[in-house]
C-alpha cells in the first residue's frame, strides 16, 4: 500500500466538521504533518454538528416525508399553512405561527446564513430577517437542483444561528400543498443541534524570509457525503505537496493549512487562521479546491497578479496537468484576494460542467480519485509554488 493509499483510506470519509470522525482524520493529518514541517499548530475552536431523522407533514391523514435543513431546530407543530413565491410576497406576508411554504422564485438559490463573514448580500439579511421578525412555526421550501453542488432537492437554509424551523422538499411537489393553504396541518421537523469543538491545523515550513505563502485546502465534508473530490482530492495534494518539499529550503515561509469549516454556515477554521495571520505579511496564497477529477486538468485562477502573470502562465502552460482558468470566486482564497493580496486558485477544469453534480452527495466517493492525478497534480502544483517563492 503506497502512502497515497494510506492517506485515502484516512481521509476519504464522511468528515462534518466537529463530528468525531472529522476530529480523527484531524489527528491523522497532523501526525502526517509533523514528519514535513517546522512546526504544526492545532487550534480548538467551538461549532455545531446536528443530527436529523424522518420528518413529514400530514396532509389530509397521509405523512409525506420532507427533509431536516441542515442545522435547523427540531419542532412538531400543528399550523395553518400559507405560501410565498417572491421577495414582494414575502414582505407583505402576515406568518405569525403559520407554516410558511417557501417556492418559486424566493426559492431558486440557498439563501446565506447570517452574518456569514464573507458574503452576506442585503436580499439574504432581509429575507432572514422578516422570518425571525414575524415568526412562523416552521418553513418549508420547495427547491430543485442546486447550482454549486449536486443535490436535488436542496436546502435553502443551513444555518445553526436561524431561529426558524425549516425543512425542505422537491420543487414538483408544491401543487399539492398549494391545494392545503389557509388549512391547519402537522408538521414534525426532526433535527438537533448539538455543541462540539473542532480543530484548525496550521502547518510551517520555514524559509529564509519570515513573510508567508498560504497553501490551504479544505479538509472537512458535508454530512451525508464522503466528499472525495471535495475537497479530499485537494486535502490529498496538500498532504503530498508538502512531503515533496521535504528538504527544500525555501525563500519564503509556507505555511500549509487544510481549512475545517468550509462546508459549514460559520467558518470557524478559517477564521481561527485570519486571526493567527494579524500582523504577519502574507505574500501569496495558493487555495486547492476539488482539483482532480477524472483526467480533466486542473484550472488556475489568478487574483491581484500583474507585473507576475507573465511568469506564472509561462511555467502552468509547461505542466501537463495545469491551465489557467476563469476567475472563481467561491472558495477560502476570496478573503485574502477581497484584501489584495496576490492569489492562485486551483480548481478542476470545467468543474460546472460535470464535477458540480457529485459534489455534496453519496455519489462523490474515493472511485472518482486516481493515485496517478493526484501524484501529477501535487508535483505541478510544487513546480508553481516553488516559481512563486522565487518572484
Amino acid at each position: 500500500m503506497t502512502q497515497l493509499t494510506k492517506h485515502i483510506e484516512a481521509i476519504i470519509k464522511e468528515r462534518a466538521c466537529g463530528s468525531a470522525t472529522n476530529n480523527e482524520i484531524v489527528h491523522y493529518i497532523k501526525q502526517q504533518m509533523e514528519k514535513y514541517s517546522d512546526v504544526v499548530a492545532s487550534i480548538p475552536f467551538d461549532c455545531m454538528t446536528w443530527k436529523k431523522a424522518y420528518s413529514y407533514v400530514n396532509l389530509d391523514g397521509k405523512k409525506l416525508e420532507i427533509l431536516a435543513s441542515p442545522f435547523s431546530k427540531g419542532v412538531h407543530t400543528t399550523g395553518k399553512l400559507c405560501s410565498v413565491s417572491t421577495i414582494e410576497e414575502l414582505r407583505n406576508c402576515d406568518m405569525k405561527d403559520c407554516i410558511i411554504l417557501v417556492y418559486g422564485d424566493l426559492a431558486k438559490n440557498p439563501i446565506s446564513a447570517k452574518d456569514y463573514p464573507f458574503y452576506y448580500p442585503d436580499e439574504h439579511k432581509e429575507i432572514n430577517d422578516i422570518f425571525e421578525s414575524r415568526k412562523p412555526k416552521a418553513i418549508l421550501a420547495f427547491t430543485g437542483q442546486a447550482s454549486n453542488c449536486g443535490l436535488h432537492p436542496f436546502p435553502l437554509f443551513e444555518d445553526g444561528n436561524f431561529e426558524i424551523p425549516s425543512a425542505y422538499i422537491e420543487e414538483s411537489k408544491v401543487s399539492l400543498f398549494l391545494h392545503h393553504v389557509n388549512t391547519s396541518v402537522e408538521i414534525e421537523i426532526n433535527s438537533q443541534r448539538l455543541p462540539a469543538t473542532a480543530s484548525q491545523l496550521i502547518a510551517t515550513k520555514k524559509g529564509y524570509k519570515e513573510d508567508l505563502i498560504v497553501v490551504c485546502a479544505h479538509m472537512d465534508s458535508k454530512d451525508d457525503t464522503d466528499g472525495a473530490i471535495d475537497n479530499g482530492s485537494g486535502t490529498l495534494v496538500l498532504l503530498r505537496m508538502l512531503e515533496l518539499l521535504d528538504g527544500i529550503l525555501t525563500s519564503r515561509t509556507i505555511q500549509f493549512v487544510p481549512y475545517n469549516s468550509e462546508e459549514t454556515y460559520h467558518a470557524g477554521g478559517e477564521l481561527v487562521h485570519l486571526e493567527q495571520l494579524k500582523d504577519k505579511k502574507v505574500s501569496y496564497v495558493l487555495n486547492i479546491d476539488t482539483p482532480c477529477f477524472k483526467n480533466r486538468k486542473s484550472e488556475i485562477s489568478l487574483f491581484n497578479i500583474d507585473s507576475q502573470s507573465k511568469m506564472i502562465k509561462d511555467v502552468v502552460a509547461k505542466e501537463k496537468r495545469l491551465s489557467i482558468g476563469e476567475p472563481w470566486y467561491e472558495g477560502d482564497h476570496m478573503p485574502f484576494a477581497m484584501q489584495g493580496i496576490p492569489t492562485l486558485a486551483v480548481i478542476v477544469e470545467g468543474f460546472n460542467a460535470e464535477g458540480v453534480f457529485y459534489t455534496h452527495t453519496k455519489r462523490d466517493n474515493k472511485e472518482l480519485l486516481d493515485d496517478k492525478i493526484i501524484e501529477e497534480v501535487s508535483t505541478s502544483l510544487v513546480n508553481l509554488l516553488l516559481t512563486i517563492d522565487g518572484l
